[in-house]
């Protein structure tokens, strides 16, 4: 292979790690996608897991994944489960949902909400409580949670879906009723404002004024999902389908998933549709399917019937019988000049304590990534080498070239010690900081230096 090629493989090696660790993805479309270059991870009782059927599942701002099941609500942090007591008798929940700094749960009879400020401490968080009594014959109350676009709650029960605003906590408003006699079984509202429901009596949409039925749409269905692309998903017993107007394509999923339908049913980030069966999940990108079994993990009877996405891009499941599966995705995305590089050896990769990502090349400067796709250049950077960078908090770093130690924002570079000799090579370490100053490593020696004060922040 010639040298240029050599470079154009490292450096779409090296961006390439750089963009998963920021959970980062190209917008131009994907290869159908091989389940075992998947990571698969499960927690069961033997892990501390409660062995109860998971309900909701919610990242809180804070990184914690938070389980919503029948016998209460349990805190993980990747390494341990911590039990939680909502200091109230009934601890069956059915839904969770984090946002705005705060944590919901859906109950039987009532509505619970921790703020950010007290579940960030990992301590036993404060619920506020908000009654909502289940009407004569509903056996499982709240079953979901969902937010809207301007802040309000819908809460999903059988007899109906509920507005509830919580800027004024006022008791909620029956929005929407099923027909006479029949109990809702699943409610989505689209993101371009359009509300679906599903009965006993199939798929419906609000019209304004009253339900339709769904041309195309399978006769029951426990799930109802729109997709960015704007065509409808339903998954339910007769199994996974995609409604694009009036037609209808349906997915065959294994057998194993015949016994009992799932309430997983999600887009993830890259406009995949992932949905929950036996012992594992599927997932539907660019019309094909993909399956994950996990049954040598979990037991094989063991239903997925929730799924989320966390902010680093993992595929979060809660099962029936109280295993937690997370899978990851170790691949690589190419990134070149039309993600804003310029082609030049890569020599450093680090993250800031922002979650930022910076990248040092041979001989363009400094990039950083922006809105977690694109790269941009940093201005004043660019001519000289860049040997080793150390990452600063508030999106800042220091860095090391042929001309010295640097400091640098997004937007300027400062240049705070000269090199003693213009020698390729003479700075190649840099220690991250610490107190007030940072290790330097040259060709022969270990130097200690001060970072003066506020350097950074007038780059």
């Amino acid at each position: 292979m010639s040298p240029t090629g050599d470079l154009t493989q490292n450096i779409r090696l090296v961006i390439g790690i750089a963009l998963l660790i920021f959970n980062a993805s190209t917008a131009r479309s994907a290869a159908p996608i091989n389940p075992s270059h998947f990571s698969i991870q499960t927690w069961s009782g033997v892990n501390g897991m409660p062995e109860e059927s998971i309900l909701g599942i919610a990242e809180t701002s804070d990184g914690q994944i938070w389980l919503a099941t029948r016998d209460g609500l349990t805190r993980f942090d990747g390494q341990s489960f911590h039990s939680i007591q909502p200091g109230v008798r009934d601890k069956s929940f059915g839904a969770a949902i984090a946002f705005q700094n705060s944590l919901w749960i859906g109950a039987r009879d009532y509505l619970a909400v921790s703020l950010a400020d007290v579940f960030q401490s990992h301590l036993n968080p404060q619920f506020e409580i908000h009654p909502f009594p289940r009407r004569d014959g509903d056996v499982f109350g709240i079953i979901g949670l969902y937010r809207r676009a301007n802040g309000i709650l819908w809460l999903h029960r059988a007899d109906g879906v509920y507005a509830f605003d919580p800027a004024d906590l006022k008791p909620p408003v029956l929005t929407y009723s099923p027909p006479p006699g029949e109990v809702v079984a699943a409610f989505h509202e689209g993101f371009d404002g359009r509300v679906w429901i599903s009965t006993d009596t199939g798929v419906k949409q609000w019209s304004g004024s009253k339900w339709l039925p769904v041309a195309g749409a399978p006769t029951e269905a426990i799930q109802i999902l729109l997709a960015r692309d704007k065509t409808l998903w339903l998954y339910g017993r007769q199994g996974l389908f995609q409604l694009t107007g009036d037609k209808a394509k349906r997915f065959y999923l294994p057998s194993m998933n015949a016994i009992e339908p799932t309430r997983g049913l999600i887009e993830d980030r890259d406009g995949a549709i992932w949905a929950g069966i036996l012992s594992g999940v599927v997932r539907v990108q660019n019309g094909a399917l993909s399956v994950f079994n996990a049954s040598d993990k979990i037991r094989s009877d063991d239903l997925i019937q929730v799924l989320t996405q966390t902010r680093d891009g993992a595929i979060w499941g809660g099962s029936k019988w109280g295993s937690l599966v997370r899978l990851s995705s170790p691949e690589f995305n190419n990134v070149d000049h039309r993600d804003g590089l310029i082609d030049s050896s890569t020599t450093s990769v680090v993250e800031d304590q922002s979650g930022h990502v910076w990248i040092g090349s041979r001989t363009s400067g400094i990039f950083y990534v922006e809105d977690g796709q694109k790269l941009a250049h940093v201005p004043g950077t660019g001519g000289t080498i860049i040997y080793a960078m150390a990452a600063l908090s508030n999106q800042m770093l220091v860095y090391l070239d042929t001309l010295g130690l640097h400091a640098s924002t997004r937007s300027a570079t400062k240049l705070l010690y000269p090199a003693k000799l213009q020698t390729p090579g003479l700075y190649r370490a840099l220690s991250l900081p610490y107190r007030d100053h940072i290790y330097v490593g040259d060709s022969t020696q270990l130097l200690k230096m001060r970072l003066p004060l506020g350097c950074v922040g007038s780059a």
